[in-house]
């Protein structure tokens, strides 16, 4: 046997085998990675949506009992304080709710991406990693 013959048998009976015996490991364990971080994506996103449905109905609240003092008040003549209080809780019910109904739409659609596209998530997310700047410690 020539010596080439004697190298491709080796490579094929011996190293071929454990190159794929190694490469399924591989894939399994990012297989198993990538389930398990795609779950942590959908708990995190769908508690970032529920705090900020939590922010949208406290604003929601907030709103109502603005309107509501305003309307009851509104007859009578009210002093300049107790105005600017009230126009203050009504600007900080709208600023709540258009912050948190911002996150919501956001939240919502990346739960949707979790579930349905984990691929495009886990890409985006490398995307993320990948392009912040990095630190020089020197």
């Amino acid at each position: 046997m020539k010596i080439t013959e004697q190298l491709y048998q080796d490579f094929t009976e011996k190293m071929l085998p454990k190159i794929n015996e190694g490469l399924v490991i591989t894939k399994d364990y990012f297989m198993d990675l990538g389930g398990r971080y795609i779950k942590y994506l959908i708990v995190s996103d769908t508690l970032d949506l529920l705090i900020g449905l939590v922010f949208f109905i406290t604003g929601a609240v907030i709103m109502r009992k603005v309107m509501k003092h305003m309307k009851d008040k509104w007859d009578n003549q009210i002093s300049d304080e107790a105005a600017g209080m009230i126009i203050t809780g009504f600007i900080i019910s709208i600023v709540m709710m258009v912050i948190s109904f911002f996150c919501i739409l956001g939240d919502a659609k990346n739960v949707v991406k979790d579930i349905f596209i984990p691929e495009i998530r886990i890409i985006e997310e490398i995307r993320d990693y990948t392009n912040r700047p990095q630190v020089n410690n020197n």
